[in-house]
């Protein structure tokens, strides 16, 4: 789970242009709509606790989990909990958790297998994972690949040293979660942008989510 730390997350300034993203925008808002409340939740890649204090928001009690020590005590600073640890090998008993949170993270993961193993072992049966990654099959990114450029959805490093190493459309998503022992419940896209129109549209994110530039799936264990 090295994604926040090697993205230098706690530099105000890359703080500020992320979360001014249309991307990260869309998603949080979507993300932060499909949350239960009420109950007791791991944020897994919680960084600075963005989406912490959503969860936290809607009366549950939450505690983030990463890698970057500097990101956890800005969480801290903020009355949130959190704790150092990997997303492939999470420090809490099984069934520990009734809701686990996960935006962004799977596509650093080079065995997305683990994470599904260590997500799936610290619900309960009945609970629920949100989880988010780029769609490598959005609207955009099938024009791009049809003219042979390069997809907005792979990160090769750069400034910030981030790479994307695992790649996830709906169908791949969703057989994963089966796999494991979900049910899918919702799925929605951040938003769909239309290249061609220059536009970018959340209604058509919810309407047709495989081609939309982040998918967000909420799914139930029932195994």
């Amino acid at each position: 789970m090295q994604k926040k730390k090697a993205l230098g997350i706690t530099d105000a300034s890359y703080i500020k242009k992320f979360a001014s993203h249309i991307n990260h925008i869309s998603r949080m808002k979507k993300m932060e709509e499909m949350l239960p409340s009420g109950r007791k939740a791991l944020d897994i890649a919680c960084s600075y606790g963005i989406l912490t204090e959503r969860i936290a928001g809607k009366g549950n009690d939450v505690i983030g989990i990463d890698t970057d020590r500097r990101a956890l005590a800005l969480l801290k600073k903020k009355g949130l909990k959190g704790i150092y640890g990997t997303a492939e090998n999470l420090p809490f008993k099984a069934g520990s958790f009734d809701l686990v949170v996960a935006g962004e993270i799977i596509e650093h993961i080079r065995q997305p297998q683990k994470f599904m193993d260590e997500a799936r072992r610290v619900l309960r049966k009945g609970g629920e994972l949100i989880i988010s990654t780029p769609n490598i099959a959005s609207l955009s990114n099938r024009l791009r690949r049809s003219l042979g450029m390069r997809l907005n959805v792979v990160e090769y490093g750069g400034e910030h040293d981030v790479g994307h190493v695992s790649f996830f459309d709906r169908e791949r998503l969703l057989k994963l979660l089966e796999r494991n022992g979900f049910e899918l419940e919702e799925l929605r896209a951040n938003y769909v942008y239309v290249p061609v129109l220059r536009l970018s549209s959340m209604l058509l994110g919810d309407l047709m989510p495989g081609l939309g530039v982040c998918l967000i799936a909420r799914a139930r264990k029932v195994k």
